[in-house]
C-alpha cells in the first residue's frame, strides 16, 4: 500500500495522512510545477474521505515522478482505499490529457521493480506536463466524479488501452472510449427513437457535434469504417469468431487510428463540454 507518514491531525473523527506513490510515463512536470502543491482536489461533503494537497516531484530517473498527497479519512485503511481510487482516476485523466501511458505504483517494492524494468530500455521524455494541464486535472477531478462519471470511465478505458499489451484488448478499450462518450453525451433528441440506444447512431451524432467535416478523425470519417469497427468489436467481445492471425491483423490495422480517434474525442469533449467547473 502507499508509503505512510504520521497523521497530521485528528478532527471530528477524521485523520489526515500524508502518502506517496511513484508515477512512470514518458512525461516530466514543467519546472513551474516541480514541488508546487496543488490544493484544488478537496471534499465537498462533511465527514467523507477525501484526497487533497497533491505535489509532484520529478525524480532523477527519466520518466518517473514521485507524487505526495494528503488523504483525510476515518482510518488508515480508509485513507489507503480513497487514495488508491483517486490516484487511479487522476492517472486516467493525466493519460487522457497528455496522450501518454501513465502507470502508478503504491508499494515501494513494486516501484523498484518498475525502475529496474525501465532501466533496461532507453527512456525518452516526449512530453512536458504543463501547469494549465495539471491545474485542470487536479481542479476537475471531484467535479467529474460528481457530474461526469461517464467521462471518467472513458478516460479509464483510454489509459487501459495505452498501457495494455494485447492488441485485441487495446482495440476494444479504445472503441469503448468512443462508444461510452457517444452513448452518454450525443444529443439523442436528434435521433429516431429506435436509434437512441444504438452505438453507431450515437457515435455518428456525437462526431457531428464535436467535429467539422474537415477534421473528423480517420476511424470515424465514414459509416462503412465505423460499422466495420463495431462489427469487429462485437465479434471480439461476444466470442463470435476464433482468434486467428487474420483477426489480430484486422484489429492491428485499426489500432493506431482508433487510438487517435479516442484521444481526439476525449480532448474535444474536455475543451468544449467540460470547461465550466462550478466547484473551482
Amino acid at each position: 500500500m502507499p508509503e505512510r507518514q504520521l497523521e497530521l491531525a485528528v478532527v471530528a473523527g477524521l485523520h489526515r495522512f500524508v502518502m506517496t506513490a511513484v508515477l512512470f510515463g514518458p512525461v516530466r512536470p514543467d519546472q513551474n510545477l516541480h514541488r508546487r502543491t496543488q490544493r484544488a482536489i478537496k471534499a465537498h461533503t462533511a465527514g467523507q474521505d477525501y484526497f487533497t494537497e497533491i505535489t509532484l516531484h520529478e525524480l532523477s530517473q527519466p520518466g518517473s515522478m514521485r507524487i505526495e498527497y494528503t488523504v483525510t479519512a476515518t482510518s488508515l485503511s480508509s485513507a489507503e482505499r480513497a487514495g488508491a481510487v483517486y490516484l487511479s482516476q487522476l492517472c486516467d485523466l493525466l493519460s487522457a490529457c497528455i496522450r501518454a501511458p501513465i502507470r502508478f505504483y503504491l508499494p515501494e517494492e513494486d516501484a523498484r521493480d518498475e525502475r529496474i524494468r525501465t532501466n533496461r530500455k532507453a527512456t525518452s521524455l516526449d512530453r512536458v506536463l504543463t501547469e494549465e494541464e495539471w491545474h485542470w486535472i487536479t481542479g476537475s477531478l471531484v467535479f467529474l466524479r460528481r457530474e461526469h462519471p461517464r467521462y471518467l470511465a472513458a478516460a479509464s478505458w483510454y489509459r487501459k488501452g495505452l498501457i495494455g499489451s494485447d492488441v485485441l484488448d487495446n482495440f476494444c478499450c479504445f472503441w469503448r472510449v468512443i462508444e461510452r462518450l457517444a452513448l452518454s453525451y450525443a444529443d439523442k433528441s436528434k435521433l429516431d427513437e429506435k436509434d437512441r440506444g444504438a452505438a453507431k447512431a450515437c457515435v455518428t451524432q456525437l462526431v457531428a457535434e464535436l467535429f467539422s467535416s474537415s477534421d473528423v478523425p480517420e476511424s470515424l470519417s465514414a459509416d462503412k469504417r465505423v460499422a466495420e469497427i463495431i462489427r469487429l468489436r462485437n465479434d471480439l467481445s461476444h466470442g463470435n469468431l476464433p482468434i486467428t492471425g487474420e483477426l489480430i491483423d484486422q484489429a492491428s490495422s485499426h489500432l493506431k487510428p482508433l487510438e487517435q480517434a479516442a484521444f481526439e474525442v476525449l480532448e474535444r469533449m474536455r475543451r468544449t463540454r467540460l470547461c465550466n467547473n462550478p466547484l473551482e
